[in-house]
């Protein structure tokens, strides 16, 4: 089946919290809130489980917690996540927001691994699947913020340069095993504090 709607909030006001769960057909909307804070007192969760042929398609972004202490989640085992706009992966505040990638395929114009005023800690771990970034990649969280991107197996290229620690902000890139390719250069500690480790023989998970 299929569902549209101009925005998708799953957790919203005064604390609610929600959960959405796709493992077929197709979802349609212009943004993806999961947990959304616009309120004074923000402290909603979402999550949102995409698996088997499911595909979701956003025009513009998602959201993974949006202000005041939000939490958003985002697993996926399969299926394909299209993100029009960017994914952010903690967006203002003490928000904190993880991603998890097993399997399936995600496209995003951008990813953004950060927090807001706080020391929040926010983080993407891919186990397995296709991520695909068509620009530049940034790991990093907002000003004063931590942001982690954890490659565990799997394939993440990048279609221009990745960027670990940029923006005022520390970014962590840690790799065990899978792919990771960048047309152009790997900087790590760009602007800010970075740091690449990997466990495997070289960058590309061989």
């Amino acid at each position: 089946g299929s569902n549209s709607a101009r925005d998708i909030v799953v957790g919203g006001f005064l604390g609610a919290n929600g959960s959405y769960t796709q493992s077929g057909g197709t979802v349609d909307a212009r943004v993806l809130w999961l947990g959304n804070g616009n309120d004074a007192v923000g402290t909603s969760m979402g999550s949102y489980t995409l698996s088997g042929s499911g595909t979701l398609t956003t025009t513009s972004d998602q959201h993974l917690g949006y202000f005041n202490s939000t939490h958003g989640a985002f697993t996926q085992t399969g299926g394909t996540n299209n993100v029009g706009g960017t994914l952010y992966v903690g967006n203002g505040g003490s928000t904190t927001g993880s991603y998890s990638l097993a399997g399936g395929m995600l496209t995003a114009d951008a990813i953004a691994l950060r927090s807001g005023r706080l020391l929040t800690a926010n983080t993407f771990t891919q186990i397995g699947g296709t991520h695909t970034e068509a620009g530049n990649f940034g790991v990093h969280g907002a000003t004063g913020g931590v942001g982690t991107y954890d490659l565990r197996g799997g394939t993440f290229n990048i279609g221009d340069q990745l960027f670990i620690g940029a923006s005022g902000a520390a970014g962590t890139f840690q790799q065990s095993g899978g792919a990771l390719a960048s047309v152009d250069n790997q900087w790590v500690g760009y602007s800010s504090d970075g740091s690449y480790a990997s466990q495997t023989p070289g960058h590309d998970g061989s």
